[in-house]
């Protein structure tokens, strides 16, 4: 039996962090595009004729802020 291809997916999930009037997205999610892991922002917007929308960023994942860098100069 063959794994899954998770290629060309992603998944969303609902930003229940968000605070109000704050820039941070409605959405947060990863996806997997040509076989590389990149993370998903969307935002709901409404356009100019009333129309719901998702505005969506695609971004190389970020580095955990703690997990520790290594040192170069650690004599190993």
């Amino acid at each position: 039996m063959s794994e899954y291809d998770n290629n060309m997916t992603g998944i969303l999930f609902k930003n229940d962090k968000k605070e109000e009037g704050s820039k941070q997205p409605d959405y947060n999610g990863s996806a997997e595009i040509d076989n590389k892991q990149l993370e998903i922002a969307a935002w709901i917007r409404t356009s100019k004729t009333g129309k719901k929308f998702m505005s969506l960023k695609f971004q190389e994942p970020r580095q955990k802020k703690d997990a520790p860098k290594p040192d170069a100069d650690d004599g190993f």
